[in-house]
């Protein structure tokens, strides 16, 4: 199909009224349209707890007390237990993976040998140091198979290592032997492919292990005989101790935060003229929340915030809350400032969006009218194109369903799919804008066969 487009674009015609007469009609005739739950519009301001000054010299002081043991610390995982803020992590990673966390971690990792030392520095809410661990060559992922043992599994293990060891095929012994007895995999004894991320608590050294090799490994859930089989290409990858010590906020900062919160919470008196007095007055920025369903357990980018919710679907529209207290962290003073029964919503709530789809429909008309005028006597899309100040496209391959694939307008699409061939079509009042067209090729379609679909 070749087209011509004329958009409606985005401005609003000022010269286009609509009567309430006429918003009335659109709203009888399109009741069932504007059906909504039961919600809640909140006004709210919160108070985020954040450390002080004090407290992130604190957190300094403390890491620069840990770094000699840091330095000289042969067991880093008890020393980590003991004087960090985050435990030891054994993962290794490969160039790009950290760079998220840090991205001075992950320019320290690229070239760092066994032993060498980051200096503490200040990332976000905490201070970390770095010391490298280990380096290896190492896969991503490995294909593992194992056959499980339980119970009395120790000497059944020697007989069956004995039994592999002189050529036995693994898949037949643990389709036998293996308590593991998955039907959902290609052979018996698959436990597919494991990343370090996707492991099997206790299997992590099968990253090291050769291709072919049958190990045996303890886990708790018994005795495994495990034998890697195919193995992604090994990199370069880092294991790092993180000395970690977090900025948190002191228990004065905690009660000065507090108190800022009780102190607006009182001035409201529970009322919302006054709750929106006082937040101007003391610059406060009130955040709007529409529609709150009764069960929501998020605001805004804020988590666990049920008690708010419950709170709102318990009070009246005018009614100021106490201080919420969120998480430990946020302290929230909210305001219901509207209710929204379950049902048909009334009239006056959605006149303004009538209204608005309105006037696009009376404007859209209105362009409808003004391109017949303006292309009558045409004979041609490229004549068509010049008139209304635009050009000529094509699209190949156009079907009743290639809305979402193509990005054509919905109701463009639909009039091709049942037009005669070489023939200019149009107007057609799509979405978007008018559409004049002409089809100059069609193919019958076919069902899939059980091939295509395989």
């Amino acid at each position: 199909v070749s087209f011509v487009v004329k958009p409606f674009g985005f401005q609003m015609d000022s010269t286009i009224a609509v009567s309430s007469s006429e918003i009335k009609e659109y709203y009888d005739k399109h009741k069932k349209v504007f059906k909504q739950p039961a919600s809640r519009d909140l006004s709210y301001v919160v108070f985020e707890v954040t450390p002080s000054d004090k407290d992130i010299k604190e957190a300094e002081e403390s890491i620069q007390k840990a770094m000699d043991g840091f330095l000289t610390a042969t067991n880093m995982k008890t020393f980590l237990a003991r004087s960090s803020d985050r435990p030891f992590n054994k993962t290794y990673f490969k160039e790009g993976e950290i760079a998220s966390y840090s991205q001075e971690l992950e320019d320290f990792a690229k070239s760092a040998s066994i032993g060498s030392v980051l200096p503490y520095f200040k990332n976000e809410d905490a201070y970390i140091a770095a010391k490298v661990t280990d380096i290896k060559s190492m896969p991503d992922s490995v294909f593992v198979k194992h056959i499980l043992l339980q119970g009395e599994s120790d000497k059944k293990a020697d007989s069956l290592m004995a039994v592999l060891n002189s050529g036995a095929d693994f898949v037949t012994l643990a389709k036998q032997y293996s308590a593991d007895q998955n039907p959902n995999v290609a052979e018996p004894g698959d436990l597919g492919w494991l990343t370090q991320q996707y492991m099997v608590p206790g299997f992590e050294s099968v990253f090291s292990e050769p291709i072919g090799k049958v190990v045996v490994m303890k886990t708790n859930y018994g005795v495994h005989l495990v034998k890697v089989t195919k193995a992604t290409a090994p990199v370069r990858k880092v294991q790092m101790a993180l000395l970690v010590k977090e900025i948190n906020p002191s228990k004065q900062t905690y009660a000065e935060f507090y108190s800022k919160a009780s102190d607006f919470a009182g001035k409201c008196e529970g009322s919302l003229e006054k709750f929106n007095k006082t937040a101007k007055t003391e610059n406060l920025y009130t955040r709007p929340a529409q529609r709150v369903l009764p069960g929501a357990k998020t605001l805004a980018n804020y988590e666990h915030t049920r008690e708010i919710t419950r709170w709102a679907n318990e009070h009246k529209v005018g009614e100021v809350s106490p201080i919420i207290t969120v998480d430990n962290k946020y302290f929230f003073v909210v305001a219901l400032t509207g209710v929204h029964e379950e049902g048909i919503a009334p009239i006056k709530e959605i006149a303004p969006q009538i209204k608005s789809v309105l006037m696009m429909e009376k404007r859209n008309d209105k362009i409808l009218k003004e391109t017949e005028v303006a292309v009558k006597g045409l004979t041609s899309l490229d004549q068509i194109a010049e008139k209304l100040g635009t050009t000529v496209s094509n699209q190949t391959g156009v079907t009743f369903s290639s809305l979402t694939s193509q990005q054509l307008d919905p109701k463009f699409v639909g009039a091709v799919a049942g037009s005669p061939i070489n023939k200019i079509m149009g107007p057609v009042k799509g979405d978007i804008g008018i559409f004049y067209y002409m089809v100059s090729g069609q193919e019958k379609g076919a069902f899939y066969t059980a091939k295509d679909a395989k």
